[in-house]
């Protein structure tokens, strides 16, 4: 009987406790065949899954083939950037952010007349480029550097973020000799910075970085990397961010998972403080805006009041093209726009909603709707509340981050009529609805 009883308990044992050991394991280690799998899950989820249109207060002021024949060859002189910064702040754009480094002077730096048409006033066209910085609006982009023995990045001015590091996980185990915690992030070595007086002008920066995966693809970036001690933010982060507000909470939820919350926003990352990236398609998603149309004022009035402006140049031989799931040119202010335009729709829900995309059915088409989930979603299947992006709340599901719980995908063949209100406030008055099509 107790033998019977033992080769029974072992075998529970067997059963119970080996896989989860097993998957512990797998957890931790994460082999290279379970990497791989990831990708080429979250590759086909993106490809078949329907994409909702991209955040209309993210816009890209495009540095073209067009502005280049219209001004000259790139780098353009630092006036004309100036001009521009100007005409966009003329417009209404509520920031400004430069996909671009300045870091070192002009060539030019006798040329000292600007264009009449501009009331810039006179100096070097680095002077003018400062002076159109200093009204504010404007994030400088930089580049963090990870060569080892590099010298330290003591002449760059950059802006840091004031990040809290709450860690729930090694509770004092990897603390740094100060007794704080290691922030799980990128650690570079040096930056490639802009100008210290550009800089100063501006006051506010961030990094351009964003490497592919082992296979050449795209699909997630960091938004916060350390240098020197102190955590920086990317050019999305800085730019999505509101003026003035450099605080944010850095939690440590798992070894493979982290969250960072600023400005009401709690942003669901990995273990290394990337961001999983939700392409809402190919190249030129997002609306375009000609460089050249904006210095000569030929866009319409409010085309871009309180927008968010990433200032780019997409131009043959000038820009940086980078892969991903959805298309293999994808440029590099289309990727800062990405990240922002996922910060941006996350602000909507605030610090306990979940983003949820919603998928209306109407006149025979499906269309996606953004919403926020607040509450849980009633018994009855409805969720009270706006949107977020399925794919993403599967993705923080599976890191073991962010707030997100369920991903809710609701078909609304027919809409909540008065007449269902009345019927459920008093059936027998009501009117019977109609059946909703099949």
């Amino acid at each position: 009987m107790n033998t019977s009883l033992l080769r029974r308990s072992r075998a529970l044992l067997l059963c119970g406790g080996v896989p989860i050991v097993i998957a512990a394991l797998l957890a931790l280690v994460q082999p290279a065949a379970f990497a791989r799998l990831d990708r080429a899950v979250y590759d086909t989820m993106l490809r078949w899954s329907p994409t909702a249109a991209p955040d209309p207060r993210v816009v890209i002021v495009d540095i073209d083939e067009r502005s280049l024949a219209a001004i000259g060859q790139w780098p353009w002189r630092r006036d004309n950037i100036a001009r521009l910064i100007t005409r966009l702040r003329d417009f209404g754009a509520a920031t400004i952010a430069l996909d671009i480094i300045f870091a070192e002077p002009d060539r030019d730096q006798d040329v000292v007349r600007v264009n009449e048409t501009w009331s810039g006033g006179a100096g070097t066209p680095d002077d003018l480029l400062a002076q159109s910085l200093r009204p504010g609006k404007v994030v400088l982009g930089h580049a963090m550097t990870f060569e080892p023995g590099v010298p330290s990045a003591a002449r760059c001015l950059l802006h840091p973020m004031n990040v809290a590091i709450v860690d729930a996980v090694h509770s004092g185990a990897s603390l740094k000799d100060d007794d704080s915690p290691v922030a799980p992030v990128f650690h570079a070595t040096g930056s490639a910075c802009n100008l210290r007086p550009l800089a100063e002008a501006a006051g506010r920066s961030g990094f351009l970085n964003a490497a592919p995966d082992a296979d050449g693809v795209l699909r997630r970036a960091p938004v916060l990397m350390e240098l020197d001690g102190s955590l920086y933010p990317s050019l999305a982060v800085a730019a999505v961010s509101a003026a003035g507000s450099h605080d944010a909470v850095l939690r440590i939820t798992t070894s493979n998972s982290t969250s960072l919350t600023f400005d009401g926003r709690e942003v669901p990352l990995d273990g290394k403080g990337n961001l999983l990236l939700r392409y809402r398609g190919q190249k030129r998603t997002f609306p375009y805006v000609s460089a050249a149309d904006v210095i000569d004022g030929r866009i319409n009035p409010g085309a871009l009041t309180g927008k968010i402006v990433f200032v780019g140049t997409t131009a043959l031989g000038t820009r940086e093209v980078v892969a991903t799931p959805l298309d293999t040119l994808f440029v590099g202010p289309e990727v800062q726009a990405t990240i922002a335009d996922k910060l941006a729709m996350m602000s909507d829900c605030g610090m306990d909603g979940v983003l949820l995309t919603f998928v209306d059915y109407a006149g025979g088409d499906y269309h996606l709707r953004p919403g926020c989930v607040v509450a849980s979603p009633s018994t009855d299947g409805r969720v009270r509340g706006a949107d977020i992006d399925v794919l993403d709340a599967m993705k923080q599901r599976a890191l073991g981050g962010g707030t997100a719980g369920l991903a809710y995908v609701i078909d609304r063949r027919r809409k909540r009529s008065a007449a269902d209100d009345a019927k459920k406030a008093d059936p027998e008055k009501a009117a019977p609805a109609e059946e909703p099509e099949a």
